[in-house]
């Protein structure tokens, strides 16, 4: 589990990206201002216990990401692996030109 990444500071706009390097057994789930662990699954973030592939957490549209940045001061990544699975990297990358 990451620490808190301060997600609701005054320069950050959104999430423009995100690129993660893992095994194809490693899931993820985030958390936002310490709440329940959330995939984004079907056009919609939600509750789970079950985690994302690396390739569903890219996926993650910036319209999405928006929606919680905008509500959320702090974001937490949690990697479950197992086994052999294997977590290389997780970048977020974050949109700091403001909004016209």
């Amino acid at each position: 589990v990451s620490d808190n990444a301060r997600i609701g500071h005054e320069s950050v706009y959104g999430i423009t990206s995100v690129e993660a390097t893992a095994s194809d057994g490693a899931t993820f789930l985030l958390s936002f201002d310490g709440g329940m662990w959330m995939t984004y699954t079907n056009g919609s973030w939600s509750a789970s216990d079950v985690g994302m592939s690396a390739s569903d957490l890219v996926a993650i549209p910036t319209q999405a990401w928006q929606s919680m940045i905008n509500s959320a001061q702090n974001m937490r990544l949690k990697a479950i692996i197992g086994g052999e699975n294997t977590v290389t990297q997780v970048k977020f990358n974050f949109n700091n030109i403001p909004h016209v």
